[in-house]
This record gives structure tokens, sequence and C-alpha cells, in this order.
């Protein structure tokens, strides 16, 4: 069974639909090491979190909770995994999600697919038009339609819902949100200023660097 679902506005505060990641093992000894298709190559995902408002959220639950069902007609087992944060609770390492913008007072759903990287529209002028990449970012507000299928697994694997988006409509604009987790550069240094050693320099030397970049993308997929 697959359950469709038009969600309310939501804020979107990690990921981006339109930025292909790696696929991550979320636990065992494998933790955080990208998962590899048959040929070895890894697989790639694109995924995001939406920040539902807790009183907003009913219509979203009560579809995921009849797709749970149609596959665990007594009850889902203790395991079952609903992709689904408190943005009041704690994380895995025991810190409040309220800490991260955007988080407090919300659902934070992780929705993803391995198939495309879904579609995103924007209604102007009294049509749909579809968005690049660059014209949304983390931090504004999206409509999500979505599909919920239950994956009754067996074994060692978790029991869960997919959480997949057939698009998003952007329907507002935020603040960005630039990074989830890791540390605050201004509380960690508090934009001191230091006394450098001789023969240090505040600028690059010799021009621009050009080493290797940071890589980019979601660490990892809450769920």
């Amino acid at each position: 069974m697959v359950t469709a679902c038009l969600t309310p506005p939501a804020r979107m505060v990690w990921g981006h639909p339109g930025k292909e990641q790696k696929v991550l093992h979320m636990e065992g000894p494998e933790k955080g090491k990208p998962r590899l298709k048959q040929d070895g190559s890894p697989r790639i995902s694109w995924a995001c979190g939406l920040a539902f408002p807790k009183n907003d959220f009913g219509p979203v639950w009560d579809a995921m909770q009849r797709e749970a069902l149609s596959g665990y007609p007594n009850g889902t087992p203790p395991r079952f995994s609903y992709k689904l944060k408190d943005g009041d609770g704690l994380d895995d390492e025991g810190k409040l999600f309220s800490e991260r913008e955007g988080y407090a007072g919300c659902w934070v759903l992780t929705i993803s697919t391995e198939a495309f990287a879904p579609p995103v529209f924007k209604y102007e002028n009294g049509q749909y038009r579809q968005l690049t990449p660059q014209e949304y970012k983390t931090g504004d507000w999206f409509v999500a339609d979505l599909m919920f299928q239950v994956n009754v697994a067996t074994g060692t694997n978790t029991p869960s819902l997919y959480v997949n988006p057939k698009g998003f409509e952007l329907i507002g604009y935020g603040k960005e949100i630039v990074s989830q987790g890791g540390i605050n550069p201004q509380q960690a240094f508090g934009g001191r200023q230091y006394q450098l050693p001789p023969g240090v320099s505040a600028t690059p030397i010799g021009g621009a660097p050009t080493g290797v970049g940071m890589p980019t993308g979601q660490p990892g997929q809450p769920g």
C-alpha cells in the first residue's frame, strides 16, 4: 500500500532537494560510512528535513499512521522508524534538538529518494514555474507532495516508513540555515583578536590557496 499526502507549510531545516548526497550507514559497525551499490559505487540520494509546527502536523501524522498500520495492523513494533524527530527532544548525543534553528516546537520529518531529484515549483502569475536548485535554500518554507510506504522489515533490518517526495512547492523565504550540528563559532571563539607570532601573516601569502575544497552535503540522516 502507498499513502499520498499533501503537507501543510513547513520549513526546510536541513538538506536540499536539488543537491545529491551519499547515502550513509546509520547504525552498526559501518555507521557513518557510505552505503554501496552492487557495483561498488556509492548510493546517492536527495534528502531534506521539513519542520512542521506541532499544531499543524495532524494530517501528516494521520497519513503516516494509516500507512504504517496497513503493514502492522496489530500495531507497529518498538523499533519502527517513522523518520520523525521531536524538535523539543534530544538527539543521539543527548543534546537538545531545540538548540538547532527551526526545530523548537516542531516535528521534523526526513524526506528522501534515490530515484531522482524531486522538482521544486513556485506559483507565479497564475501558473507553476519549476525552479533551479539555486533559487531556493535551506531555511525556506515549502509544501510537499509525499508518498508514504510501509517497510515490513525482517531480521536485523529496521521496520520503517519510506517517506518519498513527488515534488515541493516553494511558498516563502526564510533566513538561510547554513549548517546543522558542529559548533557555533561565535560561542566557541567569541570573535577575539589575537597577537600573531613573528613571521605570521594575517592575509594569505602568495595568493589564494588552491587546495582541495571542503566536502559538502548532509553528513547523515535522522531516522
